[in-house]
């Protein structure tokens, strides 16, 4: 854990929800090097109650709710309020959840003061802290010696109705990188055996489709790409090229990459699992090699998400974590009138190292 904690200012959050009662630990630097301070606070809620309280404020945000703010306050005040102390002072945080806290907007919490946790931390999501100890020691391994910046897909949907506004923000992204070391593809050429061959050599990655969370195999939630077709022109049987990239296939690939965004609805959603955290997409590109990932909880709006994917490519440019990167993108959407509502802007989150 003292591995984690490079300043006074971050703080690792650990959540165990046990039956009728959960627990929350703030692990902070401790005044001695290498003995980190480790605090618990016993929080007054049922791990049963806390499900239902978490899917109807995720539902409030979702259906753009104007009455959302009351419930972000009390949440703010049952699951972090107790540990303010320990928080004091605290920009940076490091979260592990558990249970039905992993889709639970964290960042849409509204504090004492009346604003969103997010304008006051930078805030990222980790399966487990030993997973956050073994990235930060992570070494490029299986890329090349010359990655591509960036590979974008938007909107692989090859047949059927276009939607422009998926196309144009891959190309805006695509401008944000060398051309001549990126590949933007769109339509029948976003395929699935075309991202098969590019992602392994991708530094950051960029899928602007549709996402499917299945809630009963979270390994079946899967995103669309386009269906590859052979030298006939016809389109390919081969589930490998069938134009659904399932969590399973995603998890199988080798895909050393230092970002991996989803820009699709719930792709950061799945099946929680004891031990082994929230199981679905984000899982499986962790299990492929990806070292941060940036996901939804909800279902999003083309034209806000353009513009806030935009955002966050702009900050990794500049150099940025990727979760300093989200956190300015929904910060300038929040400031926009258009987009004030949390629906707009904190729908995405950023995991991984």
């Amino acid at each position: 854990m003292a591995e984690l904690l490079p300043d006074s200012k971050t703080a690792l959050l650990e959540f165990l929800c046990a039956g009728d009662r959960t627990l929350l630990f703030v692990i902070s630097r401790g005044r001695e090097p290498g003995h980190p301070e480790i605090r618990t606070f016993p929080l007054a809620i049922s791990r049963e109650e806390l499900g239902r309280r978490t899917e109807h404020f995720r539902a409030l945000l979702e259906q753009r709710d104007p009455g959302f703010r009351e419930e972000a306050r009390k949440l703010f005040s049952l699951l972090l309020g107790p540990g303010a102390e320990a928080l004091r002072g605290k920009t940076e945080i490091r979260l592990v959840a558990d249970g039905s806290l992993w889709e639970l907007p964290f960042q849409a919490l509204v504090t004492p003061a009346g604003r969103y946790w997010v304008e006051q931390v930078t805030l990222t999501w980790a399966p487990s802290l030993s997973f956050l100890r073994d990235r930060a020691r992570f070494r490029d391994g299986e890329r090349s010696a010359k990655p591509a910046e960036l590979l974008a897909f938007g909107d692989p949907t090859g047949e059927g109705v276009p939607v422009p506004l998926l196309r144009e923000q891959v190309r805006e992204i695509g401008r944000l990188y060398d051309a001549g070391n990126s590949t933007v593809r769109v339509g029948a050429n976003a395929d699935e055996a075309s991202f098969r061959e590019l992602a392994p050599n991708a530094r950051v990655i960029h899928l602007a489709t549709h996402g499917i969370a299945d809630r009963e195999n979270a390994m079946r939630s899967r995103v669309l790409l386009a269906r590859s077709r052979g030298m006939d022109g016809k389109a390919s049987n081969d589930t490998k090229a069938d134009g659904w990239l399932e969590a399973w296939e995603l998890m199988a690939l080798r895909l050393p990459a230092d970002l991996a965004v989803l820009s699709a609805c719930e792709t950061g959603r799945g099946r929680v699992s004891d031990g082994e955290g929230l199981v679905g997409l984000t899982w499986a590109l962790f299990a492929s090699g990806v070292r941060s990932a940036v996901v939804s909880q909800w279902r999003v709006e083309s034209e806000s998400t353009t513009l806030l994917m935009k955002g966050l490519h702009q900050g990794v440019r500049r150099g940025e974590a990727p979760a300093t990167a989200m956190r300015s993108a929904a910060l300038s959407l929040l400031k926009d009138p258009r987009y004030k509502h949390p629906f707009y802007w904190g729908a995405f989150v950023a995991a991984g190292s």
